[in-house]
């Protein structure tokens, strides 16, 4: 009987927990979509990062956990897109599983719903290191408009220094 007594406390205890820690969980989504201009964040990826770390990182400094998706946005035209498939599997190994990738060499132009990935993106990562024309065919797109329109709404962008350095995110 003093073991049915001490299960009782115990189921009492984790029921109490549970309920502080998804009460937590509200009061922290509130305060992100709290507003209709929040900042996001920007994380500056070093070269040779490992990608656990990095998709780790990018996981609990975004909201993508509750919603949304990753947007993978390659900076040059390579032969070699073994970097970004990896990326897109470390993101699938950490659970998260709506990654989707832009694909600027299908089309001179934004697509609408490409423009639409940008603005609703949760984390965009930008891959390599902006070679190749890369910028030419941003700014003629409008990116750095559609980038500060998710950045705004609160998503977290990430790529190496000098690619994130010709965006303003402010």
């Amino acid at each position: 009987m003093k073991n049915s007594g001490f299960k009782k406390k115990i189921n009492s205890i984790l029921i109490l927990l549970l309920i502080v820690t998804v009460v937590s969980c509200n009061q922290k989504e509130n305060v992100k979509t709290a507003g209709n201009d929040t900042s996001g964040k920007v994380l500056i990826v070093h070269s040779g990062e490992p990608l656990d770390s990095l998709v780790l990182k990018l996981r609990n400094t975004s909201n993508i956990r509750q919603e949304g998706y990753v947007l993978i946005i390659p900076t040059e035209k390579s032969t070699n897109n073994e970097r970004l498939k990896e990326l897109k599997r470390e993101f699938y190994k950490q659970a998260v599983y709506a990654v989707h990738v832009l694909d600027e060499s299908s089309n001179n132009n934004l697509k609408k719903t490409d423009v639409i990935a940008i603005e609703k993106a949760e984390i965009i990562c930008f891959t390599g290191n902006g070679s190749g024309g890369f910028y030419k065919w941003a700014s003629a797109n409008h990116m750095n408009e559609h980038l500060r329109a998710a950045y705004r709404k609160g998503a977290t962008v990430a790529g190496q220094e000098n690619v994130l350095s010709k965006f303003n995110f402010k």
